[in-house]
């Protein structure tokens, strides 16, 4: 399975949304990845202008 995140881009992203969590309510990086997990496998599409804002 080819890896779409290096380790750098994965430390990256969690470090912003840990800078971002208490000011605009952002996701750690695992909540977000259970969350975006659930979102993918529902058995109806999600538009991200309905689910984005919750991360």
């Amino acid at each position: 399975m080819e890896q779409v995140f290096s380790e750098q881009q994965m430390t990256q992203l969690e470090d912003f949304l840990l800078a971002h969590m208490e000011d605009e309510g952002c996701m750690p990086l695992d909540v977000a990845h259970g969350y975006l997990t659930a979102v993918l496998s529902g058995p109806h599409m999600i538009m991200p202008n309905t689910w984005l804002p919750n991360v």
